[in-house]
């Protein structure tokens, strides 16, 4: 893989453009000695980036730069917004109907990005997105204007591009635009080491999915690989995010997906356990000692159970943010996370932990106990469709806790993301596996899952 580009140039640039990276980056501060020289260096077909600061109520300072380019040239203009966790989003500024169909790439956690998407959408024919004092990028391809062959994006067409968190998994995602800005699919590309890990399983996971439950997920369109780095285009799928609480439509999604792999392992012979397992005895015990000691005597834990555990295919990271609901349904996306044999009720446990934690602010002692009014409930007909009592449920939750805390655990030990909500979720994971110790060892199961003579009896 190349150097790193500002960007992430290097990884999405020559897949949905075609062609090579930049052969140089020149900054408005370099000047247009830089400029020139760098545009002087190049042949036909290749292209150099220029980067600007921009000043609140007027445009960035690209012009003086692309003045210094002679000659044939093609220029594309992006203007660069703050993404999710210290990520970025490139929104092109070609015409304001290409602008308004990247706009849903902007972080939309928060009320005042939902407010800003709005407000830019609705000046964006004034170029107000040019004047709010971002950073400007211009991508300039020297020669006549000619198609690179294996180009994503058609001449006539034009893209927008977000990379979220910065840590080891961090990918791009990307909206084609029709000349007439519609969206016409969405891409993902790899671009730091372990998110070619994460691209290829996702292809594996709309494959999978595609054959057992096709309108549970997006429609993968194509597939490819460029200088080690994987990607796909899939369908864009329609719709509002789901709500933030887990409901019945949840479950319903998750009984497809159920009812047609459920199978069942010996909890000690579990891959995600002896995966888990290995993971620990690489982790450097020092760094963090009382870490360590929790996450293995909850691994000692589960290896003492000699039970079977029932399993079924996992989306992964089932959260509302990674699901979209139109008329026809729920349907779920960003399947990166798939796993084939997952335990049961995965999904449901990674639901009520994760917008617990990100969304609710809830501490783990209160999202340990809200979760057996999830399980009597909306998560019911998953609870008996396995044939789970309390023990196996908890069983299934301290093997869910293990493996995705000592999965992080790897990924931000190696690239760590300054993100303050990593941290929320590292304690209450903690929290939780120690609660989940302390039941197996009194051999009591916190929650009471009703009987199914009680819910025939009702």
């Amino acid at each position: 893989m190349s150097a790193p580009l500002p960007y992430g140039l290097e990884s999405w640039l020559p897949i949905l453009r075609g062609g090579a990276a930049p052969a140089a980056v020149v900054r408005d501060e370099d000047g247009p000695v830089a400029a020139r020289s760098a545009w002087q260096s190049i042949g036909a077909g290749e292209r150099i980036a220029l980067i600007a600061e921009g000043t609140p109520g007027r445009e960035a300072p690209l012009a003086t730069l692309e003045a210094c380019l002679d000659g044939p040239r093609r220029i594309e203009h992006f203007v660069a917004f703050p993404g999710t966790g210290g990520g970025f989003v490139l929104l092109p500024t070609v015409n304001a109907a290409a602008l308004r169909a990247g706009l849903p790439l902007l972080p939309a956690g928060r009320r005042r990005w939902r407010a800003a998407r709005l407000g830019i959408g609705a000046l964006a024919p004034l170029g107000v997105a040019r004047l709010l004092g971002l950073t400007e990028v211009a991508l300039a391809t020297r020669g006549e204007r000619a198609s690179f062959g294996d180009a994503l994006v058609a001449d006539d067409e034009h893209c927008a591009v977000a990379a979220g968190v910065p840590d080891g998994r961090q990918k791009h995602v990307a909206r084609i635009i029709d000349a007439r800005g519609a969206t016409r699919a969405f891409a993902k590309l790899a671009h730091k080491p372990a998110s070619v890990a994460a691209i290829l399983n996702e292809r594996r996971a709309l494959e999978r999915v595609r054959a057992l439950a096709p309108e549970l997920a997006p429609e993968l369109l194509d597939r490819g690989e460029v200088d080690g780095r994987p990607w796909f285009t899939m369908e864009l799928l329609a719709g509002h995010r789901s709500p933030d609480v887990f409901h019945e439509g949840h479950a319903a999604l998750l009984a497809r997906l159920q009812v047609a792999t459920l199978s069942r392992c010996a909890l000690p012979e579990h891959p995600l356990l002896l995966g888990a397992v290995e993971a620990l005895q690489r982790l450097d015990s020092a760094r963090d000692p009382d870490w360590h000691g929790e996450l293995t005597a909850l691994a000692h834990a589960l290896q003492g159970e000699r039970a079977d555990l029932p399993t079924s295919l996992a989306h992964g990271d089932f959260t509302s943010w990674n699901l979209a609901v139109d008329a026809r349904g729920m349907r779920a996306f960003d399947w990166e996370a798939f796993i084939e044999d997952a335990p049961a009720l995965y999904d449901v446990f990674h639901f009520h932990v994760q917008t617990g934690v990100l969304v609710h602010r809830r501490d783990a002692s209160a999202l340990f106990a809200s979760l057996g009014s999830v399980l009597a409930q909306p998560a019911r007909q998953l609870v008996r469709a396995a044939k789970m009592t309390a023990p196996d449920v908890l069983r299934a939750f301290g093997l869910y806790l293990l493996h995705v805390t000592t999965r992080e655990e790897q990924l931000q030990r190696t690239a760590p993301a300054a993100f303050v909500q990593i941290g929320w979720q590292r304690r209450a994971r903690r929290e939780l596996a120690r609660f989940v110790v302390g039941a197996l060892h009194e051999r009591r199961a916190p929650w009471s899952l009703p009987s199914e003579a009680q819910e025939d009896a009702a």
